[in-house]
């Protein structure tokens, strides 16, 4: 999600057809120097057939459905002011919204589309150009490419909350490393009080501060259902000598048999 994916759109849309291709869940560990978050990928494959049959049509037993999973980590000595306002509630007036695509395999194309669109997925391809916006839009080529085919592949988005932070089990008391020294840059007692209370910095998408990323995997309910926890550990701003984790947990498979 982001950064330079965003400019390379045909390199991005074979990357995701080729992850696509493993049909099970996908689970991908990466990294950002300023913040860390969990984003759940929610895709469908189409019936390679019916995407090059202009009157083909969609049913349960063309399509393959399936969950990819990004969790990042943040570099362990990096934070800022602007990640520091990502991290609480602020962020909340701006909430990351769920976005969706279309995507091509032969040739790798990709376009995000509207709301409208995820109404009308079946068709009509033909009116490509009418229905996207100029910024969205593909190119005159690209719709001639396109514009008789159901889609190879769609996905949808979605940036997972983040829940409410845990002391760390890991430090049963407060390690001798860790003090509150240099950790204030606000000197006004009000301010510091607003800044670093509990309640402000239980942010719902995005650990801003450094942290450290610990992934495992648990079965439920009989062995159905196969989670991702994604533990994010952190400083606690509104205890100075505490370690806390926040936890991002995404169900990858039911009923999938996959390990």
């Amino acid at each position: 999600m982001g950064d330079s994916w965003n400019l390379e759109t045909s390199s991005r849309a074979k990357l995701l057809s080729c992850l696509f291709d493993i049909r099970r869940p996908v689970v991908i560990l990466s990294g950002d120097i300023h913040f860390g978050a969990s984003i759940e990928v929610d895709y469908q494959i189409n019936n390679p057939a019916a995407s090059h049959n202009p009157s083909a049509t969609l049913s349960s037993d063309s399509i393959i459905k399936g969950r990819l999973t990004q969790l990042t980590a943040s570099a362990i000595c990096n934070s800022d002011t602007m990640t520091g306002l990502l991290h609480t509630k602020l962020k909340s007036l701006l909430p990351e919204r769920s976005r969706s695509w279309l995507g091509w395999n032969q040739p790798a194309l990709q376009v995000e589309v509207t709301s409208i669109w995820q109404a009308h997925l079946r068709r009509p391809w033909l009116k490509l150009r009418q229905r996207f916006p100029s910024a969205k839009a593909l190119s005159p080529e690209e719709q001639l490419l396109v514009r008789d085919r159901l889609p190879s592949w769609q996905y949808q988005t979605t940036w997972m909350k983040r829940q409410p932070a845990r002391r760390s089990i890991w430090l049963s008391s407060s390690p001798p490393w860790l003090t509150s020294s240099g950790r204030s840059g606000l000197h006004s007692k009000l301010t510091k009080w607003l800044w670093y209370n509990r309640w402000l910095q239980e942010g719902h998408e995005v650990v801003g501060f450094n942290n450290i990323g610990l992934v495992h995997f648990e079965y439920r309910g009989d062995k159905a259902d196969l989670v991702v926890l994604h533990d994010l550990y952190w400083y606690s701003p509104w205890r100075a000598s505490q370690v806390i984790y926040s936890r991002f947990e995404s169900n990858i498979a039911r009923n999938s048999g996959a390990a």
